[in-house]
């Protein structure tokens, strides 16, 4: 078990995803600078204590801008996923001689 880091480009982002699941827990950009980024799966925290977190939106430009916020609670539950019923096999066709 344990966490696994890696990379697509020298360098590019670091990934860092747990060995036994592969569930993603964080990125880091590598940057020295003040401008440094680091992302967290918040989804890896317990839902209850996300349910109040505020959501900004940014423009995504290279500006990155707030335009707007929201609270979300349901963003943080994931859909229970209905099983579609299973679909009949089809007949074969006969190859016509």
């Amino acid at each position: 078990m344990g966490l696994e880091e890696y990379s697509q480009r020298p360098r590019g982002l670091k990934f860092v995803r747990c060995r036994s699941c592969g569930c993603m827990i964080c990125w880091d950009s590598r940057r020295k600078a003040a401008d440094r980024r680091m992302g967290v799966n918040m989804r890896n925290f317990d839902q209850a204590l996300m349910a109040d977190v505020p959501v900004k939106v940014l423009d995504g430009d290279k500006t990155w801008r707030v335009l707007g916020g929201y609270v979300k609670p349901e963003m943080w539950i994931s859909p229970s996923r209905e099983q579609a019923p299973a679909e009949k096999p089809r007949a074969r066709r006969r190859a016509r001689k």
